[in-house]
């Protein structure tokens, strides 16, 4: 199991400088079949994997969400899962026992009042928290909440379904979010080739790439070619 320093519940603000920009596959899927598919398919390639939840309300496709299965297959890597549910405290309360987790992300737009009961529970589990932001959703939803998470997940499609076009205004947003807090952040949605280095340079640092990673012919090849552009 590889988990990385920055997964690290403990890790300071100040240390997001140290962070280095990575490639973070996105799976999204339906059943635990599938899943076990594309985890094997991209095993040893990456120490942190992103796994997407949708419960059918919050949006409208829905996954796979039996977390027990994961606790019977030989993990090599660290695991975040990005809850895209109407009700995420209840979601979180059923990871608990999940082994290898080191982040969630938790929608600003699904907190309702809940946010002080979702990190205490990722603190009782040495778990990071993050905020992801819808495309619509201003920054200003969760600035009171800025100094108490690890990270900020920007959608920059809308959520629920890959092989969209990364909406561009998003970067714009990130841009002036970089320029305030000390954070780890990540963009999920729409990153190609062509366009990995501008969401770079609007400050991104984790990279969430769905279809067009794990559906790769080549999935080694594909990552180096990624990475190879926000060197």
């Amino acid at each position: 199991m590889a988990i990385l320093f920055f997964l690290d519940p403990c890790l300071r603000r100040d240390d997001t400088k140290l962070m280095k920009p990575q490639i973070v596959p996105a799976i999204l899927v339906k059943n635990f079949s599938d899943l076990k598919t594309h985890l094997k398919k991209i095993d040893n390639f990456f120490p942190l994997v992103q796994i997407d939840i949708c419960d059918g309300k919050f949006v409208k496709n829905k996954t796979w969400k039996n977390f027990k299965q994961l606790n019977g297959l030989p993990l090599p890597c660290s695991l975040e899962f990005h809850l895209m549910v109407k009700n995420p405290l209840a979601e979180i309360k059923k990871l608990g026992k999940i082994k290898n987790i080191g982040r969630i992300y938790v929608h600003a737009e699904a907190l309702q009042n809940n946010f002080d009961k979702i990190l205490a529970l990722t603190q009782k589990n040495r778990w990071q928290l993050g905020l992801a932001l819808n495309p619509e959703t201003k920054t200003e939803k969760i600035q009171k909440y800025l100094d108490k998470i690890n990270a900020v997940l920007f959608m920059t499609v809308h959520p629920g379904t890959q092989g969209q076009k990364l909406i561009e205004p998003v970067l714009k947003k990130i841009k002036l979010l970089k320029k305030t807090k000390k954070l780890l952040i990540a963009a999920d949605g729409g990153i190609t080739m062509e366009n990995i280095r501008a969401v770079k340079k609007a400050g991104v640092q984790e990279f969430c790439i769905g279809k067009r990673l794990i559906l790769a012919v080549n999935v080694k090849k594909t990552k180096a070619e990624f990475t190879k552009l926000i060197k």
